[in-house]
């Protein structure tokens, strides 16, 4: 799988070729502390309409390639976290376009569950399947930068992570080629993935699917290359 990598920060600085990301609750309240912005005068500006996006800079700051977006969070047929999520993945595929390599979400320390928004907008909204391009463009870094550090949500990122990750598993799987992807290497895949992990997985074959009386099953393989199987994992926590 492809995706950005995402982290968190309490340092910010512009690099070269950075794509600025400036969160706003509506016209009036910005999810960052203006103060530091200061600098940067025309980084304070939220766009007119609700929901709504505008770039502020795209230029050279100190001889540095660099781009300023704000993102308003209104629109009330989504939610605040739908708007950063979508926001953070189109942040991602500007870069792209631009030739941009990083991405800096600025979070004020209140706002802080929009760094769980980001994360899952980077990982998920920036997935791509390019496993058999033989030019594969670079993805950029997404970094979500907060005051302090994380406090409460730490737990809850890192269980995010695995959730994102599983889920690009999963995408992967679904965009593989059939000649890739069959009933005995996904069941392979799956006994690897899930090797050292808590998940029991049984494999029926053929044989087994006979016994337990799937004719369903083996109705459908029967024709088949690749012979049916039945995964079955069996997950039970304390």
């Amino acid at each position: 799988m492809t995706a950005p990598s995402f982290r968190h920060s309490t340092t910010f600085s512009l690099k070269d070729r950075d794509l600025l990301l400036l969160p706003w609750l509506d016209k009036k309240t910005p999810c960052f502390n203006c103060q530091r912005l200061e600098t940067y005068n025309n980084f304070t500006t939220a766009p007119d309409e609700e929901g709504g996006s505008l770039t502020l800079f795209a230029g050279a700051i100190d001889g540095k390639r660099i781009m300023a977006r704000a993102v308003r969070l209104d629109d009330s047929t989504v939610g605040s976290k739908e708007c950063l999520k979508k926001a953070v993945a189109e942040a991602v595929s500007l870069c792209d376009r631009e030739q941009l390599k990083r991405v800096q979400v600025i979070v004020d320390d209140s706002h802080l569950e929009m760094v769980r928004a980001a994360h899952e907008g980077a990982v998920l909204g920036g997935y791509r399947f390019d496993r058999y391009l033989s030019r594969k463009k670079p993805l950029p870094q997404v970094v979500a930068v907060t005051q302090k550090g994380l406090r409460g949500i730490r737990k809850q990122i890192e269980a995010d992570a695995v959730l994102f990750e599983s889920c690009n598993f999963a995408r992967d799987i679904l965009n593989e080629p059939p000649n890739r992807i069959n009933p005995v290497s996904l069941a392979r895949l799956c006994e690897t993935r899930f090797r050292d992990t808590p998940v029991k997985l049984s494999v029926w074959d053929e044989k087994r699917l006979k016994k337990e009386k799937c004719g369903g099953i083996l109705a459908v393989g029967q024709g088949a290359e690749s012979k049916p199987r039945l995964l079955v994992g069996e997950y039970r926590p304390e």
